[in-house]
């Protein structure tokens, strides 16, 4: 009967772990805008966009606004390189002080690489995160090369990039979700450990 006992736990805690660690798993996804033909790979074609985007990669859903130079609502700009905000003096870039805004539909991501193409000399962007500024990511130089910039999993909701000086495009951006353990597998962990207790309490 103990080794009946035994097994059973075996198997109950084995499923516990395994249901945790599947619904726990985060899956990092890269939000590809570049591309030079009419459509990318996330079905977006060149030229002006309006002034929001909803995008989907795997599990995660993103939706995009620009703001223009006054803080108001702009609208998307996609070029061959990327993102950018639609109209002058910036070629369509995201310039200064305009801002590409991503709102995740997850409350809790995690974003870790930015990959962004810079204009020309020295420049700079600064990162807002949940609307608190994170930090200043710089370039010497080197006009329509394409730079990566790793956030260190930056966690948050709302990742905002705001230009100042030189102009720039959002190229790529690699995110996931934060690994929460779903409903489902809390409920299970709650089943299987009253199985066990019922099990020891038997012996």
């Amino acid at each position: 009967m103990m080794n009946r006992t035994s097994a059973r736990i075996g198997r109950v805690s084995s499923l516990i772990l395994l249901a945790l660690l599947v619904s726990g798993q985060a899956f990092a996804m890269t939000f590809d805008f570049t591309g030079s033909s009419s459509e990318n790979a996330l079905g977006l074609a060149t030229g002006n966009l309006g002034d929001s985007l909803t995008l989907t990669a795997g599990d995660l859903t993103v939706s995009v606004r620009a703001f223009d130079d006054r803080g108001e609502q702009g609208e998307i700009h996609r070029g061959a390189n990327g993102l950018g905000v639609y109209g002058d003096p910036n070629n369509n870039a995201v310039g200064e002080p305009e801002s590409l805004r991503f709102s995740f539909s997850d409350s809790a991501v995690s974003v870790s690489s930015l990959i962004f193409e810079r204009g020309a000399d020295n420049g700079r962007l600064d990162l807002f995160i949940d609307g608190q500024f994170a930090e200043t990511i710089q370039w010497m130089t080197g006009g329509g090369t394409m730079v990566e910039h790793a956030l260190g999993d930056a966690p948050g909701k709302v990742f905002e990039l705001l230009g100042d000086r030189r102009s720039f495009r959002v190229s790529r951006l690699t995110a996931a979700a934060s690994a929460i353990p779903e409903p489902s597998a809390a409920l299970l962990f709650g089943a299987g450990a009253l199985v066990v207790s019922r099990a020891t309490r038997r012996r």
